[in-house]
């Protein structure tokens, strides 16, 4: 030690992310990182400067959101559901997301990948720290017999968006309603 050191903290570029005062308590504002430079004074000599870098870090998670948001599948039916955890503050985290159902007979989920296996019904949880949200699932086991798709425009060109709707119907010709179906399309490139 030093005896009659003073120690003072500023930041070494403007930043919206922090802020520091000269005592160096950093008080976050958004996730990133900040720069800070330690300056020690004695008198009589140079001032020593050390230069570091505060990683950010959102606060806990707070709420998970999932897409999509499944209520009904067909038995056999398999599902990706994306999971994004949130900080209170709106700031997306990166945590791992435990995946759990109440009712693997019915729904097994891994990784977020939902298996319908049983007519029944399941509730598929996801958690992160503290934060869960929780789908319930309605499985069905229907004999479907076909399944109209209905653009909304018939022609696109780059850069259109054209939406989707689908149509699911049993060998009665009724309706099933409240199912997610899983789209792709080939040839060609884009994203559906």
């Amino acid at each position: 030690p030093v005896s009659g050191a003073l120690i003072r903290f500023f930041p070494t570029s403007p930043s919206f992310e922090a802020t520091v005062d000269t005592t160096g308590a950093v008080i976050a504002g958004a996730p990133g990182t900040y720069p800070v430079a330690a300056v020690a004074t004695v008198p009589g000599t140079k001032p020593v400067v050390e230069r570091f870098t505060v990683n950010l870090l959102p606060g806990p998670t707070a709420r998970i959101d999932l897409t999509p948001e499944v209520r009904r599948m067909l038995a056999g039916q398999r599902l990706r559901v994306a999971a994004q955890p949130y900080a209170p503050t709106g700031h997306v985290r990166e945590d791992r997301i435990v995946w759990r159902s109440s009712a693997p007979a019915t729904v097994r989920v891994s990784d977020g990948v939902l298996t319908a296996v049983a007519p029944g019904r399941a509730t598929v949880t996801a958690s992160a720290g503290t934060a869960t949200r929780a789908m319930e699932i309605e499985v069905l086991s229907v004999d479907v017999a076909s399944v109209e798709l209905t653009p909304t425009a018939p022609q696109a060109r780059t850069g259109d968006v054209i939406s989707f709707k689908a149509v699911v119907k049993d060998r009665a010709g009724r309706e099933i309603t409240g199912l997610t179906p899983t789209f792709l399309f080939s040839p060609g490139r884009g994203e559906i």
